[in-house]
């Protein structure tokens, strides 16, 4: 499979997926939290009182890329721009404070099916598996939902160097290296019950 970048017809392979993974089946939620321990204890002994990060997705033949980045090969730089004056424009009136950064305005945007350059995550596992089965039309088919799993604060060693998660600041934006993971400023009451963060691409 293949994807044109946005300024070129050129064609980037997608990652090898078997090396991003190992993968677990489990059908039951006993297994599903006999696997959780398994992971969560060995990473508190590496990585401390810093949680791993969840994403539940219905298919696991689903992309796991932001949702702007499904608009290829359109240019990406005007869609984003423009969906972002589209939200200013609407949003003013009916948001109880209006971001004043672009990145917390993302993150808004993201809780409000706008599509960002960002991908939800979630410290809390089990919010990660109730959005993982909660269509139930996809139970119909013979594909597992899936349960990502993520390390953030060894994906930002890999990309930054050290080990420190950000919070939500405009520099990131410009930031050569990418995707970055980012616990986002609480800006949507969504935001907090879903224990919500999110990788920027």
């Amino acid at each position: 499979m293949h994807f044109a970048n946005e300024d070129t017809a050129d064609a980037e392979p997608l990652p090898d997926i078997e090396k991003l993974c190992h993968r677990k089946v489990v059908e039951h939620p006993d297994e599903f939290i006999s696997e959780l321990t398994g992971i969560t204890a060995p990473w508190m002994h590496a990585f401390g009182s810093t949680r791993p990060w969840f994403r539940g997705m219905a298919r696991a033949s689903f992309s796991l890329e932001p949702s702007l980045l499904r608009y290829r090969p359109r240019q990406l730089m005007a869609t984003e721009s423009n969906l972002e004056l589209q939200f200013a424009q609407y949003a003013v009136r009916l948001l109880d404070r209006f971001p004043a950064s672009r990145l917390d305005r993302m993150t808004v945007m993201q809780h409000h099916g706008f599509p960002t350059r960002l991908l939800d995550w979630t410290e809390n596992a089990f919010a990660a598996l109730y959005f993982s089965v909660k269509e139930y039309e996809h139970l119909r088919t013979r594909e597992d939902a899936v349960v990502w799993v993520v390390e953030p604060v060894r994906l930002h060693e890999l990309q930054r160097g050290d080990r420190q998660i950000p919070f939500s600041d405009d520099d990131l934006l410009g930031s050569p290296t990418l995707p970055l993971p980012f616990y986002p400023a609480h800006m949507s009451a969504r935001l907090t019950p879903q224990r919500a963060t999110f990788t920027l691409h």
